[in-house]
């Protein structure tokens, strides 16, 4: 179930709600590029105003992307954004802050 629709004017961004503890947390979206693939970041809120780079990728020609980084071991909420810096004319652009909850594996392997 994707819970996160993050959209920007040039970015968007979709996330789970829900992510078990030591899983991966998968963020994919499209970003406007200007012929060639764009660099992005995801970043982590660390305090307010306080944002903490987790990952760097580029996207593909066509705008799109996936990060996939590691869900953490503990009981947690995250709060996620994705950044486009400027590149080749295009201006920043990042989405609006996103939660992923980081919640208990049920011990069948499901999600709770």
């Amino acid at each position: 179930m994707i819970a996160a629709l993050v959209v920007a004017a040039a970015l968007t961004a979709h996330a789970p709600a829900t992510v078990p503890i030591d899983d991966w947390i998968a963020v994919h979206g499209h970003a406007v590029v200007a012929g060639a693939p764009r660099t992005l970041l995801l970043e982590q809120r660390t305090g307010p105003g306080e944002w903490h780079r987790l990952a760097k990728e580029p996207t593909r020609r066509t705008g799109w992307f996936r990060f996939s980084v590691p869900s953490g071991n503990r009981l947690t909420e995250r709060t996620l954004r994705v950044v486009a810096p400027p590149s080749r004319g295009l201006p920043r652009a990042h989405t609006a802050p996103f939660t992923v909850d980081i919640v208990m594996r049920d011990v069948t392997g499901g999600r709770i």
